[in-house]
């Protein structure tokens, strides 16, 4: 409300007062508007009204801005110029510029694909905020279907209705164990399996499901189980000789290489499964569309 509890100056009433001064009268300023004098000079004594003060002063040159008044046009300059970067965010939004991406994946995916994906994302879009939410499959799927994330990547094909989902990519699930154990370098019988420790992900992990199905295909059904929630704790407790581990073959390759695990060899154990990029069905994001097709893009 203004001094005399007249309402706040309008926007185009505060465009008039910049036109004026642009233009070094109230005729001028009307022609250039296209508006009538008399009608330009009540909108601006409205403003002066409300705010309690002159904004013009009369000279041998025309009206010029009083102190109040340079106060106004900046102000004025200011909400236009905020205006401005409103409407061109609010358009690079709309054309998938700029925004927010919230990117959920499980463990697998998020931790050894998902930074190729990201990177090569946010080099085509640097002003595109990119969150990646890691958890276990279920609890990704959960963040889904609550809205938290606008897409997933998930190591297990989502039965739920409402989620559309498309295959991605393939890759192994192996066994493996610290260089030099019993169970290095030999083909290992299923009666040792039997005996064995296993060192597995959480109950909720698609790792863990596809890995001890594996297993029951061959009739073993392990005994000792030793849960962790990460994929290094899996690693850093075989490699401390805990047991034989059960991971994806993305998440032991370096260690492989490096020469601290080894893969457990099993006859006719196989083991591959399906990663799934996820969304809720009827849901429209440009930003989820453009990052569908760099990961369906990527090498």
């Amino acid at each position: 409300m203004g001094s005399d509890g007249s309402a706040f100056p309008s926007e185009h009433q505060f465009a008039l007062v910049v036109s004026i001064a642009e233009h070094g009268g109230i005729t001028a300023a009307a022609t250039a508007l296209g508006l009538s004098q008399p009608a330009v000079t009540a909108q601006v004594r409205a403003a002066e009204r409300a705010l309690g003060a002159a904004l013009f002063t009369r000279t041998r040159e025309g009206l010029r801005p009083t102190t109040i008044g340079d106060a106004v046009l900046a102000y004025a300059h200011r909400k236009h110029a905020l205006k401005r970067a409103l409407l061109a965010e609010i358009a690079d939004v709309d054309s998938g510029r700029a925004g927010t991406l919230n990117v959920g994946a499980s463990t697998t995916p998020g931790e050894y694909y998902a930074p190729v994906w990201l990177a090569r994302f946010h080099a085509a879009h640097p002003r595109v905020d990119v969150r990646l939410w890691i958890a276990n499959s279920r609890t990704t799927l959960k963040r889904l279907t609550n809205g938290l994330v606008d897409i997933a990547v998930v190591g297990e094909r989502p039965e739920l209705a409402g989620v559309v989902c498309e295959p991605i990519l393939t890759e192994q699930i192996v066994l493996f164990v610290v260089a030099g154990s019993r169970y290095d370098r030999r083909v290992v019988r299923l009666d040792r399996l039997r005996e064995a420790t296993f060192v597995v992900r959480e109950p909720d992990s698609a790792t863990r499901a596809h890995g001890l199905r594996a297993l029951a295909v061959l009739g073993v059904t392990p005994v000792h189980l030793m849960s962790v929630s990460t994929n290094e704790a899996v690693i850093q407790l075989v490699e401390a000789g805990l047991g034989i581990g059960i991971l994806s073959g993305r998440a032991i390759q370096r260690s492989v290489a490096d020469g601290y695990l080894a893969p457990v060899r099993v006859r006719r154990w196989s083991c591959e499964r399906t990663f799934y990029l996820s969304r809720v069905q009827g849901t429209q994001n440009r930003l989820a569309d453009q990052f569908r097709s760099f990961v369906f893009d990527a090498p």
